[in-house]
């Protein structure tokens, strides 16, 4: 029985706490209605007031196979690892890239991320760049797309031309980053197979020198095997593989010449463009064609967007 008695006093409470609120609807339902609707207008109005907020996302793809400098499947397997991949969004999520691209694009007075700096004539032009190049990071996100290895670049701005700008902008600089660090991996390989050729010379004039002087002393004078045609002296046939040796050096530190020479030559006339290798490199080839895709998208946005 009192269970009952509990149960049913429950109920009257709910009862009257439910009618107590049903009445305060039916006296206040105009006061809340006008509410309501205020806070919808308010919302509505401040909706209309803030600026639009456009994202633009540029994408680049990685693939370590297209690396000429890249010649084993270890070396490109450790190149696609998460880690990685999670590197070279550091490297275009930093803040080097930003102040390169603030300076690309000349944003130290673009009133979206310098606002405020003007009323500090103290600061000097460095530390303006780190604060713009800051703000500009604020509003860049950068992330690899689920397990692929395409890494997305998003910029967020009041101006969709100018998101898809400074995003396409953040991919430019990165790829020509990435070019110009193979570019000086192929000088310094250059460099060392000149001093690798200027040795092998050296060692090809000793090598002449020594056989020189060991002719003169046992006094072998042309042919060295025996008139019969057959193996010869000792000394013949020490000799014999020494002169083999000297002409295949003679000849590889030739070819390695000529191929520098023709290098250095096409440098000089075009550029490092105009080396045959850099011209039939997939990288290059691929780099460009990235470059032409960007332009191609940079062209259709201000064709649907306009100024």
């Amino acid at each position: 029985m009192e269970v009952r008695h509990d149960r049913d006093e429950y109920e009257g409470k709910l009862s009257d706490l439910i009618a107590i609120v049903h009445d305060t609807l039916a006296r206040r339902w105009k006061t809340l209605a006008l509410i309501a609707a205020a806070v919808f207008l308010a919302s509505i109005a401040l909706a209309f007031t803030m600026p639009p907020r456009y994202e633009a996302v540029a994408r680049v793809q990685i693939d370590p196979s297209r690396n000429p400098l890249t010649t084993k499947s270890v070396q490109r397997d450790d190149q696609l690892s998460p880690e990685a991949i999670e590197t070279e969004v550091s490297v275009i999520n930093s803040l080097d890239l930003a102040r390169k691209v603030v300076a690309k694009l000349k944003l130290e007075n673009d009133p979206e991320f310098s606002k405020g700096l003007d009323n500090q004539p103290t600061m000097s032009p460095e530390e303006r760049s780190v604060v713009v190049a800051n703000q500009v990071l604020a509003d860049l996100s950068v992330g690899r797309e689920k397990l692929t290895y395409i890494i997305a670049i998003s910029m967020r701005s009041r101006d969709a031309q100018k998101a898809a700008m400074i995003a396409n902008a953040f991919a430019d600089l990165y790829l020509e980053t990435k070019v110009d660090m193979m570019a000086g991996t192929a000088r310094s390989q250059v460099q060392w197979f000149r001093a690798r050729l200027d040795k092998l010379q050296n060692e090809v004039r000793d090598a002449d020198a020594k056989l020189a002087q060991y002719r003169a002393t046992t006094g072998i004078v042309g042919n060295t095997t025996t008139g019969g045609g057959g193996a010869g002296t000792i000394a013949d046939q020490q000799v014999g593989p020494l002169s083999a040796q000297l002409a295949v050096a003679e000849a590889d530190a030739a070819a390695t010449q000529a191929t520098l020479s023709a290098a250095e030559a096409q440098a000089a006339r075009g550029g490092l463009d105009a080396v045959a290798e850099v011209r039939s490199s997939p990288v290059v080839a691929d780099l460009r064609r990235q470059r032409a895709d960007l332009l191609r998208t940079i062209g259709e946005i201000q064709a649907r967007y306009g100024d």
